[in-house]
């Protein structure tokens, strides 16, 4: 094929490309693209993931006027719609994982830890917008994962220690820590599971929970059918309990009616 036949064929096949992406967009509205690439150095205990780009695509000319006027530019017009990038809302991930236990000499309760970089344009333009771990450890009461976050712009601090029964699943533990928070302990939550056999209820679970900055205690009781099928939902808590019945009428199908406890309202 000669060059130049070969060279109008790519023009054509990324006009048309262009075109019907185009297209898509304004007739949706909005569509996410994502750009991912992945590498490891070293050993290969860790990996990179990243950067992965997430971007919001949108008609611009749906945007509200009056985002346009409070910054002082013509709304409607074109070089307006495509000149910003705060419609794109663009953000950036990078991260770093263990594929296997980091330190097995050294701290062997360690089984995998992770680390991310976030950044958002329209929250910081020049600094990352939130830093996140992750870092799992194996003890003789069961896992304990660590998950410490922290926003950038609000300053805000934030560590969840979650403790699990590693042999059968049956109970968990959650704590929420905040610089933020007036009493440090954000907020506390468990959860119980127990099994029944040859009755018409398998399982029973409970999970008590309460938030220290609103002082709002709630517990949350679910019960299974032998069958699979049927579960019972209990919602207690001081605005509005309700208890739940869902039901898997087949593979697709599901109703569950909600019914409000202090008004009977379904």
């Amino acid at each position: 094929m000669p060059p130049s036949l070969e060279r109008r064929i790519g023009r054509i096949s990324l006009a048309s490309s262009c075109l019907i992406f185009t297209s898509c967009i304004l007739a949706t509205g909005t569509c996410t693209c994502k750009a991912e690439s992945s590498s490891s150095f070293g050993t290969p205990t860790f990996e990179t993931v990243g950067p992965v780009l997430s971007i919001t695509l949108k008609d611009p000319f749906q945007s509200s006027d009056a985002s346009l006027l409070s910054s002082g530019r013509r709304p409607g017009t074109e070089e307006d719609a495509w000149a910003t990038l705060s419609w794109l809302n663009p953000t950036l991930l990078w991260s770093v994982r263990s594929r296997r236990p980091p330190l097995p000499e050294m701290m062997t309760p360690l089984k995998s830890c992770m680390a991310a970089v976030g950044y958002r344009y329209d929250d910081i333009r020049n600094l990352p917008s939130f830093l996140d771990g992750d870092a799992l450890f194996e003890t003789p009461a069961g896992t304990l994962e660590i998950t410490p976050s922290y926003e950038v712009k609000s300053g805000r601090a934030n560590v969840a220690f979650s403790l699990t029964d590693s042999r059968k699943g049956r109970w968990f533990g959650v704590a929420k820590i905040s610089n933020k928070a007036k009493r440090v302990v954000e907020s506390v939550r468990a959860s119980y599971r127990t099994s029944y056999s040859g009755g018409i209820v398998n399982s029973l679970t409970v999970e008590p929970s309460f938030d220290i900055e609103k002082v709002e205690p709630s517990v949350t009781l679910s019960a299974a059918s032998a069958s699979g099928r049927t579960t019972a939902v209990c919602k207690w808590n001081t605005k509005d309990p309700t208890l739940t019945i869902v039901h898997a009428i087949d593979d697709r199908n599901t109703l569950s009616p909600e019914i409000s406890l202090p008004t009977g309202k379904i």
